[in-house]
């Protein structure tokens, strides 16, 4: 008899004593942080390898052959390793630190873009995407003159995908530029499918390249040293707790989610299915500004985003100027997302 195997679970009440934020209150309110899409909260395991960091290694890496210069080197390239595994890197070189995804996106479209890129070339996008993976790859297509489209979505908030090879008829395909998960929507790309595409259409062949010494070539100056070892102490949490069991975390609560936010009234949902999407979802209540919903909610200690979430051009496609934005993570409780329920009902109650 096979024996099926079971879903990986975490116990997110018991994982939110790792995290501080949680132990203070709100308007006399417990905090229910619902904006983890913008910015996660920090476990006091990662914040003490960055003291212990500060308090006993720093100094500049790469440079110092004393005691604290070398602590500090193995301390960041260790931390590299582990970036390197997660994202299962062939070399570790190809890790480059930097101080965010924006500056990580605008440093390959500038660098590899500008020397890339001409006309009859053509780069392309989602309509899902965030302004940081949209604004610089349509600038460096402008700059060079190749063409800028962007895949369209369908009704459910999913990356049309029938419309590929239209794309590609005319023109070179030399660049796809798409999220795995909408920061907005929550909707989960296909991007295995997105990638053989990619590959199937093109091919790009250098003569003659000559590259600097990687990683160093792309990380001028001090490093974001301890910022790395934070880095690599947080990866070691998630791996301890488990990328498997956070997923369908997400999954549940986005299932949980979506079915109670049904509930409220006036409430329009934006978006895929639970079992297609992560731990996000979108929503608007009819004739409130989102702003207003999410001032109403904080008074009740409910943290949500809202504004157009860096995604204008979804939101026209939307036919929206802005939506509420709930997200979810390791650390989010079904009772959060009554809460947050509790709040709209109250929230349509008072500004309707």
């Amino acid at each position: 008899m096979a024996v099926q195997a079971s879903t990986p679970t975490l116990d997110a009440r018991a994982i939110r004593a790792d995290f501080p934020i949680f132990e203070q209150l709100i308007h006399g309110k417990p905090l229910a942080f619902l904006d983890s899409a913008a910015s996660s909260q920090k476990p006091h395991q990662m914040m003490e390898a960055m003291t212990d960091f500060y308090s006993t290694s720093y100094a500049n890496v790469h440079r110092g052959v004393y005691v604290l210069a070398e602590r500090a080197t193995a301390a960041l390239e260790n931390a590299r390793e582990k970036v390197r595994a997660l994202m299962n890197a062939p070399d570790v070189r190809e890790i480059i630190f930097v101080r965010n995804a924006t500056e990580a996106i605008n440093l390959v479209a500038y660098s590899w873009g500008m020397s890339n890129l001409g006309p009859g070339d053509l780069v392309v996008v989602s309509e899902l995407e965030h302004h940081s993976n949209f604004v610089p790859w349509q600038y460096i297509a402008g700059r060079t003159g190749a063409d800028f489209a962007a895949i369209p979505i369908d009704g459910c908030g999913e990356l049309a995908l029938d419309s590929l090879d239209e794309l590609a008829r005319t023109r070179r395909v030399k660049v796809v530029a798409c999220g795995l998960v909408s920061n907005s929507l929550g909707t989960i790309n296909p991007v295995e499918r997105l990638g053989a595409w990619a590959h199937m259409i093109s091919s790009v062949r250098l003569d003659k390249t000559t590259w600097g010494e990687l990683p160093h070539k792309f990380e001028a100056g001090t490093a974001p040293m301890a910022e790395a070892v934070g880095f690599g102490a947080a990866i070691d949490y998630l791996n301890a707790v488990g990328f498997e069991a956070i997923e369908a975390h997400e999954h549940e609560l986005a299932a949980y989610a979506l079915g109670r936010l049904a509930e409220v009234p006036g409430i329009t949902l934006y978006g895929p299915p639970a079992e297609r999407r992560a731990g996000i979802v979108s929503f608007n209540i009819e004739g409130i500004h989102p702003h207003d919903v999410a001032q109403v909610l904080d008074m009740d200690g409910v943290a949500i985003r809202a504004g157009h979430h860096c995604c204008q051009p979804l939101m026209a496609k939307l036919g929206v100027a802005a939506t509420n934005r709930a997200s979810f993570y390791l650390y989010t409780i079904p009772d959060e997302i009554d809460r947050l329920v509790e709040g709209l009902r109250k929230a349509h109650k008072l500004l309707t």
